[in-house]
Formats: C-alpha cells, structure tokens, sequence
C-alpha cells in the first residue's frame, strides 16, 4: 500500500492508534466487489492516509467487520423507531458509521480525544446533524451535550475493554442516571481476553491493554449493579465468510460453554 501525493501522516499512540486497525480492516472488506460491507468513505479514508497499515496489522481481519454490520443493524432498527432519534457515539475513532445508516433525520453526536475529532474534522465530510466534542467518554460533561427532547441510543463500539472495571462500571452507571428510557449499545471481550499488556497484533504493533471484559454468564452481574437497567438483550452474530467466520465461528456459538468464552453485543435498555 504505498504512499500517495497529499496524504495526511497520521501520528497516534495508546487506544487512538486503534481506530487505524479497525478502519483498515472496513475499508479493505468493502474495497472487495463483493465485500460485506458497503462503506466506500472507509476506503477513501484508508486511501487519504499515510500509514503503514499492513506492516502494523497483518492480514485484514473480519472481525472489526462483522462487529461493524451488527451495530449498524441495530442502529437502523433503533432509527425504524425514533427516525429523528440522537445517537451518541462514544470512542468513535474514524468509524463511518453515520454516513452507513443515515436516514436523513438522526441527529448524531461524536464523543473522543482532541486529537481523534482533529482527524475526523480534517478527513471527514460535515454535516449540520453530525456534531464532534473533543473529550473522554469518561469526562460526564458530553451529557450536557445531548438533546433529552430526543429518543436517545448511547454507542460504545470497541471501547469499554480499554476501561478499567470500576472506570466501565461508573460510565454505565452515570449513563443510565442521565439517560431514563434510552438504550446503550456496547461490545465487550470475555474475561479470558483481558489483559494488561496488550495483545499482540503483528511484529510491530502491540493493542493497549484491554482490562475489561465479561463472559455471557456474568451479565446478570451488571443488571445487578446498575438498577436502572430494565432489560438487556445479547445480539446475534452476522452471518461472516471463510472457514473461521463462515463455519467455525457459528458452530462455536452452538456450544455454551464455548460460547460463554466469546465477545459479545449488548444492547441495553433503561427504566423511565
């Protein structure tokens, strides 16, 4: 993937340099003719920086993929609902999301580091419903931000494991306090995933540490723990291709011990 006239250098560390993988992974799926996922903006994003993609991050995976048409089918249900609704996108990197599933009403509010919603002012087209604020999920003051005269869907797409528990348990706890009657929509890694030193990807690239993570058999434990939560429902996996994702992964998820063991989306809903 060589280096084009005028790409932008992108230059992150830490959690930030992991939306570059999840972005690679889109936009070399939807690059294929006959890709799972439609998102051309991902591949001219990938085009538009200079970045050593491949020596970082090996082989596209399908797994930022299929995490990617999950959320957007539950977002489009939740659209189906409340079409004019607010999605609050949490840690939302250069994900794309909003141009997949717009409707032409939804009102859309982007929550990440400074340096994140620099990249996403400098590389993404603007839009007077899409809205970006510079600040931590964790920082509570994007809450002030949000339009309560709307249906409300909080997104936390490839976030919450890079949290400490206490640091996961606080958001969720905050977010059902302010958000009586809206949803939340998160993935998490079983606990068996954990880690403090980070996964390694390739030869050159470690992912931070991800300290967060819940088995399918443990969410009785959040429920337990945020009282304002009143229903929480687990989503099934799409459909994926090859072996791993085509015919292994689903016999897995026919195994409940095995399937205990992997991630998971979740979408929640709070009381009034």
């Amino acid at each position: 993937m060589g280096a084009m006239q005028g790409q932008v250098i992108v230059d992150l560390t830490g959690v930030p340099e992991t939306l570059l993988m999840t972005l690679y992974n889109r936009a070399m799926e939807a690059k294929q003719p006959t890709g799972m996922l439609r998102d051309p903006l991902s591949v001219d994003l990938l085009k538009s920086i200079k970045y050593p993609f491949v020596q970082r991050f090996g082989k596209p995976d399908l797994s930022h993929v299929l995490r990617a048409i999950q959320f957007d089918a539950q977002i489009r249900k939740f659209l189906a609902l409340h079409p004019s609704g607010m999605v609050v996108a949490l840690g939302e990197g250069l994900e794309t999301q909003f141009w997949r599933i717009d409707n032409g009403q939804v009102h859309w509010l982007t929550v990440d580091l400074p340096e994140v919603i620099d990249l996403r002012r400098r590389l993404l087209p603007q839009n007077n419903r899409l809205q970006m604020l510079a600040c931590s999920a964790l920082d509570l003051s994007w809450a002030q931000h949000v339009d309560f005269t709307q249906d409300i869907l909080i997104v936390a797409q490839g976030l919450l494991m890079y949290f400490e528990p206490a640091e996961a348990h606080k958001l969720l706890d905050a977010i059902a306090e302010r958000f009586p009657g809206g949803e939340m929509l998160f993935d998490t890694i079983p606990r068996w995933a954990r880690t403090q030193r980070g996964h390694r990807q390739s030869r050159f690239y470690r992912m931070p540490a991800q300290p967060w993570g819940i088995d399918r058999d443990q969410l009785d434990e959040i429920t337990d723990m945020h009282a304002s939560i009143k229903d929480m429902q687990i989503l099934p996996q799409p459909q994926g291709r090859g072996f791993f994702y085509g015919i292994l992964y689903p016999l897995l998820l026919r195994l409940p011990i095995i399937m205990n063991k992997l991630p998971m989306t979740v979408v929640v809903r709070f009381a009034d």
